[in-house]
Order: structure tokens, then sequence, then C-alpha cells
């Protein structure tokens, strides 16, 4: 998918649509499979929702993707739960994006080691506020 990325900034967007949508179709068969990991999920989930160009983007998707990573780790991988949050957020649902950070960020305290936890909540809260701020503007 940073392949995309780099067509797009060159100004290749036809090569740079054919790309993304390859690897999103390659993801797509991967994350089939019976022997899916969470983590193969949590990143197609992350693909949907950051590939260039945006209009391949699709955040319903997204959050059925990452919620069903988030089921497969019993809702207790932070990481996890920021994907849905962050899908959640991009489907226009700021209330779920809001409840799931906060789970990350409690988790993440106490599922990661204590340098990456700092990286980790210092991110969670961001995205946080960003998620409150369109509540408070509804």
């Amino acid at each position: 998918m940073d392949f995309a990325v780099v067509l797009t900034k060159a100004g290749k967007r036809d090569e740079a649509r054919k790309a993304a949508a390859r690897g999103l179709e390659i993801q797509r068969s991967l994350v089939k499979r019976e022997e899916v990991s969470s983590g193969e999920l949590a990143q197609y989930a992350r693909s949907l929702l950051d590939c260039e160009p945006p209009d391949l983007r699709n955040p319903k998707m997204a959050v059925e993707v990452a919620r069903h990573a988030a089921e497969m780790t019993k809702f207790e991988d932070s990481e996890i739960l920021d994907t849905l949050a962050q899908a959640y957020f991009a489907s226009g649902d700021a209330t779920h994006a809001v409840q799931t950070e906060q789970k990350a960020l409690t988790l993440s305290g106490a599922t990661t080691e204590p340098s990456t936890a700092a990286s980790a909540q210092k991110e969670y809260r961001a995205h946080l506020g960003k998620y409150q701020a369109r509540l408070q503007r509804k």
C-alpha cells in the first residue's frame, strides 16, 4: 500500500489507484482464510481507512473487520481497539469511537511495556480528543 502513496505523490494517480486496489484485494483474500490472525484483520482495517487514493477507503467495512479482530482478542488489545475507534470515527460514529478509544487508553498501560505504553497513550489521547471534539459540535 505504501507503493500507492509514493505513486500518488509522484502524480501517477492511475497507477496508484491500481496498486492500492490490488493491495486491498490481496489483503481481502488473506483475511478470508480460516486461520487469519487478529493482527492481519487489524492491518486490513487500517488499510481500508488510510489507503490512497481516498476514494478507495471503506470505513464501514473497516468497522466490521476491526470489530472482528477485537472480538478475537476479547476486546483486550489496545492497538486493535484504537483501530476500531478510528474506524468508528471515520464512519461517522463518534460516540462509539470515544467509548472504544477510552478502553484502548485504559488497556494500553496494562498490556504494553512502559516505554511503549507512554507513546501509545499519547497517541490514543490525541485520538480521543479529536473524537470528543466531534461529539461536542453535535
